[in-house]
């Protein structure tokens, strides 16, 4: 039993190591999100190759990595018409979920950096020549690791991307909440009084409840927004 499944679990710790790469280039966010990431680049990465180009990266990768680039590839197509940056992040960011909390261009550079290092320079420059100068760009120097400058310790997420502003959008509108709710409470309270004294002819047991209430519902809606205002920020950086 051993014996047959050892070549497998060779081929899964391969590729493991690959993904962890991946993973550490996105903060680790997590190895689902290392594995969407890299099936998303290399298919665009090979659709916009020809057929030759990606044979030669499929016979530098590890056995499930190369299942993985040559998943779905319809050579016939030819090569596609990506010509830039923006285009190629596009065209990852269209094969992610969209629940993917990286942009294409970044999921672009954790993937095609971790190929850059782990890939023989020499297979790189065969991959180079076949792309256009933006599209090199996006890859690191072959033979060194890319400079702090290229790759920032903590890449900001992008604008384009739906989960920054729903996360944001959800702690602004969840204190926000939690503000009117409480706001309600203490204005429903003055009312009943109110009412109260109103209907008993009496007066108000205590005259300034209600600008007390109003006071501390204002204080409470600031603290909620100015809470969930620091919690996004905090997020963002």
């Amino acid at each position: 039993m051993s014996h047959a499944s050892g070549p497998f679990e060779s081929a899964v710790q391969k590729a493991n190591i690959w993904l962890a790469d991946v993973d550490d280039r996105l903060l680790g966010e997590d190895r689902h999100v290392a594995w969407e990431a890299t099936r998303a680049v290399l298919h665009v990465l090979r659709d916009r190759l020809p057929l030759d180009a990606v044979l030669g990266l499929s016979a530098q990768t590890p056995l499930l990595i190369r299942g993985l680039l040559l998943e779905g590839w319809r050579p016939q197509d030819g090569p596609s018409n990506l010509h830039d940056a923006a285009m190629f992040g596009d065209a990852v960011a269209d094969r992610l979920p969209s629940s993917f909390p990286f942009s294409g261009l970044e999921a672009a550079d954790a993937v095609l950096g971790m190929l850059g290092a782990r890939l023989d320079p020499g297979e790189v420059r065969k991959l180079l020549v076949h792309l256009p100068e933006p599209l090199r760009a996006l890859w690191p120097t072959p033979g060194r690791p890319r400079a702090s400058a290229d790759v920032p310790a903590r890449r900001l997420r992008s604008p384009d991307r739906p989960r920054p502003r729903l996360s944001t959008g959800l702690a602004i509108g969840f204190g926000a909440a939690l503000a009117v709710l409480g706001g309600l409470l203490l204005w429903a309270a003055w009312a009943g009084q109110f009412l109260s004294a109103l209907v008993r002819a009496q007066p108000l047991p205590n005259g300034g409840l209600g600008l007390q209430g109003a006071m501390a519902g204002l204080v409470l809606v600031g603290v909620a927004v100015l809470t969930a205002a620091m919690v996004a920020l905090t997020r963002r950086r």
